[in-house]
């Protein structure tokens, strides 16, 4: 559990409390909202790259997998789920805050695949902070989703559209034109 002290005075004598709540809760920001890092956490950084270019991170992973990781970025985060560490062997490309942080989708392969599922939902990622996220691949079934949330606000059946199953994936993650962006992986890291 993560917690801050401000002051309740500020140089003119004590400050109102819209002034107090805000400093508060840039204290807190600054002190609780820091990736997670322990032990079992690996970090990377995207540059910005229209189309795509996925630096695959996580070798390979076996089904079925649930990650968390945190992202940092004003937008478009992009993770690609691959049979090999090539684009072109992409079977799921999910991007979160895409669209100009407005909303969420998944495609079926990399770009111009069609979009099969999606989500608007404005402001996921932050440029300031990170933001924690969940991956679950099981039987070909791909869901995302927030934090600490059970429900997924994107899911999709990978393997229906695609006939096939594939036991390991490799895991590459982008960000797309203008952003920059910084991962946080955890469960999954040696």
């Amino acid at each position: 559990m993560c917690s801050t002290l401000v002051s309740a005075t500020d140089e003119g004598g004590i400050a109102d409390l819209a002034t107090l709540q805000a400093r508060g809760f840039a204290a807190f920001r600054s002190a609780c909202r820091k990736p997670r890092m322990h032990l079992s956490s690996c970090m990377f950084n995207t540059t910005p790259s229209n189309p795509a270019n996925f630096k695959f991170v996580l070798e390979p992973v076996s089904m079925p997998f649930k990650m968390r990781f945190d992202v940092k970025a004003s937008g478009d985060a992009t993770i690609a789920l691959a049979e090999n560490k090539t684009v072109s062997s992409t079977f799921a490309q999910i991007s979160i805050g895409g669209w100009s942080n407005s909303k969420s989708a998944i495609r079926a392969c990399d770009e111009p695949c069609a979009i099969q599922v999606e989500d608007e939902e404005s402001g996921l990622l932050s440029e300031t902070e990170y933001r924690p996220f969940w991956l679950e691949y099981n039987g070909g079934v791909v869901n995302v989703g927030k934090g600490n949330q059970s429900e997924s606000f994107l899911e999709w059946d990978a393997g229906s559209v695609h006939s096939k199953t594939p036991p390991q994936v490799y895991v590459g993650i982008s960000t797309h034109i203008k952003v920059s962006g910084s991962w946080v992986f955890y469960n999954l890291c040696g």
